[in-house]
């Protein structure tokens, strides 16, 4: 019989690589389908957590607002203003210290009916008609909350800029009706605050975990015109003609991944309208929260990970398990192999009863049995082989004493 060789795995080898292999595959199998579901789940609470910092800022802007709103209201009902007169020296101090107590109101005025601005702080703008004003023109009939805009006028007078990234100072004009005992109407009363303000709020509210998960804040307009950018640095993206983004869902609290035109990845963006300051002043604002999808993503892709990792590290424990325990079958059919190669080389060797475990036991038993059973055979054989040499020289014996006898 041709002798050929043998595999070049043992069956300890092959043990270990089967079940390692299995559990390999069923643990990655396994840590993939948990890793994305987890993955899903953070990223859903990534999209959350955006929402909330989107509604969180826009009702703080919305009591900003508010208050400064009340507070142009609670100024126009003073009795200075309808004792003293609206041109009178208390009236102006009174406009110096509501000034002072908030510095982002860069400008404080009273107009009369007419229009005519018959005091204001530092004197600017004072005799100057603002009867076309819209801050005139709304207020007379209630309270008044402008849309941000660029005022060339204050610049110039004040010569400054609130805004660091353009030349002219951007303003919210508030402003209240101003009305005399009998409740008829007075003049007007109206502030210019600076839009530094939302910046410094902003800021206010983006700090810690906000700012180091790289979300921004950014507030558009009724008509989807950028009117704030983060750190108030509106010029780079105006200069992109960014604009309020079409493709997401608004006032939801689901976030998207939407496109912007500063860079060519997506941002996880949430969108959140300001509630209305008040039912008179609708302002439609949008504030727009977002965060690159790598860092909103990134606790779900190391989750992922990790979970990989560990279903690695579990396959190498189980095929080291399996190959410890494959150690003990692997010995005992080693004994058995070499046993029997002893017996092939016709010594005197015997198959030795084994009891790592049944099978094994039974297999070493069997072979035990086999092995005396052939070895008696051979033993008899070797009897009637030597009787039958030993009758056949004892005929031939016969034959030559008779062909060498004469019969005569």
């Amino acid at each position: 019989m041709p002798q050929t060789d043998p595999p070049y795995r043992s069956l300890r080898t092959q043990i270990a690589l089967v079940f390692g292999g299995f559990s390999v595959f069923l643990a990655v199998v396994l840590c993939l389908l948990a890793g994305e579901f987890l993955k899903w789940r953070l990223q859903q609470q990534a999209a959350t957590a955006l929402h909330i910092v989107a509604s969180n800022t826009a009702t703080m802007l919305q009591q900003d607002l508010q208050q400064q709103s009340r507070r142009a209201q609670v100024l126009a009902t003073s009795k200075e203003l309808w004792e003293q007169g609206l041109a009178s020296r208390g009236v102006a101090d009174m406009l110096a210290r509501m000034q002072h107590i908030n510095p982002h109101n860069v400008w404080i005025g009273v107009a009369d009916v007419h229009g005519t601005v018959q005091n204001a702080t530092d004197h600017l703008l004072q005799g100057t008609d603002v009867s076309q004003r819209p801050w005139f023109q709304y207020a007379q009939s209630g309270p008044f909350i402008s849309q941000v805009y660029t005022s060339l006028q204050l610049t110039q007078l004040l010569q400054k800029s609130a805004d660091a990234s353009a030349q002219a100072l951007r303003v919210v004009d508030f402003a209240a009706p101003i009305q005399g005992p009998d409740g008829s109407l007075l003049g007007v009363l109206g502030i210019h605050s600076s839009w530094d303000w939302a910046r410094d709020a902003v800021e206010r509210l983006q700090q810690g975990a906000a700012k180091n998960n790289q979300q921004s804040i950014f507030i558009f307009d009724k008509a989807g015109t950028l009117i704030y950018a983060p750190d108030g640095a509106t010029a780079p993206y105006t200069r992109l003609e960014q604009t309020l983004p079409e493709a997401m869902e608004r006032n939801s609290p689901n976030a998207n991944l939407v496109q912007w035109k500063d860079r060519a990845q997506p941002f996880l963006t949430s969108a959140v309208q300001l509630p209305t300051p008040s039912p008179a002043n609708d302002l439609g604002w949008w504030i727009v929260a977002r965060q690159p999808v790598e860092a909103a993503y990134a606790d779900a892709n190391r989750m992922l990970w990790l979970s990989l990792g560990f279903a690695g590290i579990a396959g190498l424990l189980t095929a080291l398990v399996a190959w410890t325990l494959a150690r003990h079958v692997s010995d005992d059919l080693k004994q058995l192999a070499q046993a029997a190669s002893q017996i092939q080389a016709h010594t005197h060797a015997s198959i030795p009863l084994l009891h790592s475990n049944r099978e094994v036991f039974k297999l070493s038993q069997a072979l035990s049995g086999m092995t005396a059973q052939l070895l008696r055979a051979n033993e008899e054989m070797q009897k009637q082989v030597h009787r039958r040499t030993q009758e056949l020289q004892a005929a031939n014996a016969e034959l030559q004493r008779q062909a060498n006898t004469d019969a005569l």
